[in-house]
């Protein structure tokens, strides 16, 4: 065994691929609590849109909502504490056994040290997205808002990828004035925009646009990547949902659940519309300021 701190190192690849088989089955059971969860809020989220509709709101429903948010408060506890560190310590761990023993292991051997050093840093991205998803559903400070200052920032943010994909985004501007969260705004436009550098076989070509509507903005971001089928636009909001592998095209599936939650959040909807192999559109509707 190797050592390192206060940690006994497993030397084995054999071991350490049983310790990351049994965490990747810890993590998915908590993946699958959570998604319990989620079916449960969005349940009692109907009950109270009924009940506020008949002008009375059911006191025991809210409880429940309430009781049912702390509950994933406790989901991101977990996620943060009981899941993060002993993946990064296996993670570690498996980094140094790479350095310091390499060419002591046959082939099967480094097979299962790459497996286990992928594996980890998928879940970590994951984990780390689970977090953002948890923290989305958290009803964020609003403020008066110009969209311009989130997009900008999600634009810089994305400013390395833009250029590398040769990317050409055309904005219509100037965007309105909403109530919102910025840092939400800004994750949202990210996500969005960012979906739309993936998913493209040639250099993306995206549109940001909107409109207005009767008691609405309306707001769309096109692009020409590779599309969808139309009844896979409704499942790609829901968490882990994931129309590609891995290898294809790199990610968690969680994107535009968050983006959907951060819509809720901020009484809107929002929705895709696409054809495959000729791009997608993305909608977004936010209330328009009562003064105006």
């Amino acid at each position: 065994m190797l050592s390192s701190g206060n940690f006994d190192l497993i030397s084995d690849p054999d071991q350490l691929r049983v310790l990351y088989q049994e965490l990747e089955a810890k993590y998915q059971q908590q993946t699958n609590y959570m998604q319990s969860l989620e079916a449960t809020n969005a349940e009692l989220l109907l009950k109270l849109e009924k009940s506020q509709r008949n002008a009375s709101l059911d006191a025991d429903s809210h409880q429940e909502m309430e009781l049912k948010n702390r509950e994933l408060e406790q989901f991101t506890y977990i996620a943060s504490h009981d899941l993060q560190e002993p993946l990064r310590k296996i993670k570690n761990f498996s980094e140094m056994l790479m350095e310091h023993c390499q060419t002591q292991f046959d082939a099967r051997s480094l097979k299962y040290m790459k497996y286990i050093i992928d594996g980890t840093e998928r879940m970590q991205a994951l984990l780390q997205n689970l977090l953002i998803y948890s923290r989305s559903m958290r009803n964020a400070p609003q403020q008066r808002l110009n969209l311009e200052e989130p997009l900008q920032q999600a634009l810089e943010d994305l400013e390395l990828r833009i250029q590398e994909s040769q990317a050409e985004i055309q904005i219509q501007r100037p965007l309105p004035v909403v109530m919102a969260n910025p840092t939400q705004m800004c994750q949202l436009f990210q996500n969005l925009i960012s979906n739309a550098l993936k998913f493209c076989a040639g250099p993306p070509q995206i549109q940001v646009e909107w409109q207005q509507e009767a008691d609405h903005w309306l707001f769309v971001v096109r692009d020409n990547g590779i599309g969808m089928a139309a009844e896979d636009t409704q499942a790609i909001f829901d968490a882990f949902h994931r129309l590609h592998n891995k290898n294809e095209y790199p990610g968690t599936g969680i994107g535009l659940a968050i983006c959907q939650k951060i819509i809720l959040q901020h009484n809107g909807k929002i929705w895709a519309e696409s054809t495959l192999g000729k791009g997608s559109a993305f909608f977004f509707c936010l209330p328009i300021l009562k003064e105006e």
